[in-house]
């Protein structure tokens, strides 16, 4: 991303001259194909009766920012009391969510699957995506979630502006805010059809700028200028 590029820029010292930003590809076509079957695998999960599910995954650090989306929980099952919340991954803190969900008496409504291979699977199966990154290199998982036609809701900070649209393919919130985070899950849940905008949108945007054709033309480019080919 632009603002790894600057990181190293300033950071490293090293010159713009020798810094090239070439973006992750998705294999949309692949991901469009993909088969799943949705009853068996919410069965799997213990979701098979639930209507709304709020997915996100990620390594459990600090820098996910996490915390701020399960301290948001609280207030959205006020309002959708059926509605689950999914953390796909695992890492040094997890112990210290599942005291945080306890804490809050939200145990009823979130399941941590731990480390999977089948993410895209399991985000296939979500209404929304929670990004809450305090900061990020190049979010894969926005990405993901946008070529499975998911809203996404993540936090207003450079790395994803170079991904999200606000209000066109996702929604921002601001870094470390739980209420704003519980705000928009709650308006896009109320707004079905705004949800569904956003994830053709969120497609069509990863098709055009995120494809894994444009990503493999970049490096070849990149190499032919290197090789004066």
């Amino acid at each position: 991303s632009f603002s790894v590029k600057n990181f190293y820029k300033k950071i490293e010292n090293i010159p713009e001259k020798k810094l090239k930003v070439i973006y992750n590809g998705i294999d949309v076509e692949k991901i469009d194909k993909m088969e799943i079957s949705v009853i068996e695998k919410k069965k799997e999960l213990k979701l098979a009766k639930c209507k709304f599910i709020v997915g996100t995954g990620g390594r459990f650090t600090e820098q996910k920012g996490f915390i701020y989306l399960l301290m948001a929980i609280p207030e959205v099952i006020k309002i959708f009391s059926d509605c689950y919340f999914v953390f796909v991954g695992d890492g040094p803190l997890r112990k210290n969510f599942e005291n945080i969900v306890e804490k809050l008496n939200i145990k009823n409504n979130v399941i941590f699957t731990g480390y999977r291979k089948d993410i895209l699977e399991i985000l296939s199966l979500c209404n929304i995506i929670v990004v809450p990154s305090l900061f990020e290199g190049m979010p894969n998982i926005v990405l993901e979630s946008m070529a499975l036609k998911k809203p996404v809701i993540a936090t207003d900070i450079p790395e994803m502006k170079e991904l999200i649209i606000d209000g066109e393919n996702g929604l921002f919130v601001p870094v470390k805010n739980s209420k704003e985070i519980s705000e928009k899950i709650i308006y896009l849940l109320k707004n079905p059809e705004i949800c569904k905008v956003m994830g053709e949108k969120g497609h069509n945007y990863v098709k055009e700028k995120f494809s894994i054709e444009k990503m493999v033309k970049s490096y070849e480019e990149l190499y032919f200028k290197i090789l004066n080919l």
